[in-house]
């Protein structure tokens, strides 16, 4: 079983939208077409999209920074799978 696997994040804008600021920090998605896009989590959940993972830091942080349109700061996060699956 492997033991991490990798979620990709967008990290854009700066400060609390509800105070004025601009941050929207998304989450990279696998698209209806296969592609991958960072989408806010209520427009993936309106779509039924699913998370994109990665087996490595380096593939979460390369499908980031491709799929990037923003040009946000890129972070490769991990994820412990869940054993119960």
């Amino acid at each position: 079983m492997v033991d991490t696997i990798y979620s990709a994040m967008e990290f854009y804008g700066k400060g609390d939208p509800y105070f004025g600021g601009t941050a929207a920090d998304w989450a990279l998605y696998k698209t209806e077409d296969g592609g991958h896009a960072f989408i806010s989590a209520a427009d993936a959940q309106r779509r039924k999209l699913v998370m994109a993972y990665f087996p490595t830091e380096a593939e979460a942080e390369k499908a980031g920074t491709a799929a990037s349109t923003r040009k946000g700061s890129i972070s490769a996060d991990p994820i412990k799978p869940d054993s119960k699956s």
